[in-house]
């Protein structure tokens, strides 16, 4: 049983692994974690060493040495809580049924986000969400956004781009906690936007 189990957390991993590499990106909640506790120290003068700023590659990071007025921590499914054990049962998408039929890497994102997310999530002080219609929108405008990012490339060789079968798969990997803020996050977000199918904002909630 334990072997099967072991295989079965490999396997998904590995799907995830291979569509974070076309993604090219990584979400490093530790990482996060020493970004916050860094500007903590400083407003609190705990600390001069000064804090890295990820603007976008690491060789293009640079330190701040005073308290910043604000510090705005985006991501999709910033502030994303983890479900009840009896909402895991049931497969959301094909992926789930597919490649998760005993729970192993659904159970497994739920303690992470019991765990390591909540400390993290949990020192914000405000969040504003963008909620979209429905789940099959934000796969459109992925799949959009990844057309416009061929057409604008001129070295389209090298660009590792995904097709609509990689972008479906890689979303579905996120697609039961998006689906769950979509209930869950407009009860706790200090301001909630919802937006329509053009990106706009139709109207803004205050709390």
């Amino acid at each position: 049983m334990l072997d099967k189990v072991l295989s079965q957390v490999k396997a998904i991993i590995k799907i995830k692994q291979q569509t974070f590499d076309k993604e090219k990106e990584r979400n490093d909640v530790l990482l996060d974690q020493q970004r916050l506790d860094q500007q903590e120290e400083i407003a609190n003068q705990r600390s001069s060493a000064g804090a890295d700023l990820p603007l976008c590659h690491k060789k293009l990071w640079y330190k701040i040495n005073s308290k910043p007025d604000v510090i705005i921590f985006e991501g999709w499914c910033v502030g994303a809580k983890a479900q009840k054990n009896s909402e895991l049962v049931r497969s959301i998408n094909s992926l789930e049924k597919r490649e998760d039929p005993d729970l192993v890497w659904r159970n497994y994102v739920n303690v992470q986000l019991k765990t390591h997310y909540k400390k993290l999530f949990k020192q914000i002080n405000e969040i504003i969400y963008l909620r979209a219609n429905n789940f099959k929108m934000l796969q459109k405008w992925r799949i959009k956004q990844e057309k416009t990012l061929w057409l604008k490339s001129k070295n389209k060789r090298s660009l590792r781009i995904m097709n609509r079968g990689d972008i479906i798969n890689f979303m579905q990997t996120y697609q039961r906690i998006t689906q769950s803020m979509f209930k869950d996050a407009p009860k706790y977000a200090s301001i909630v936007m919802k937006l329509n199918s053009n990106h706009q904002i139709n109207s803004i909630k205050f709390r």
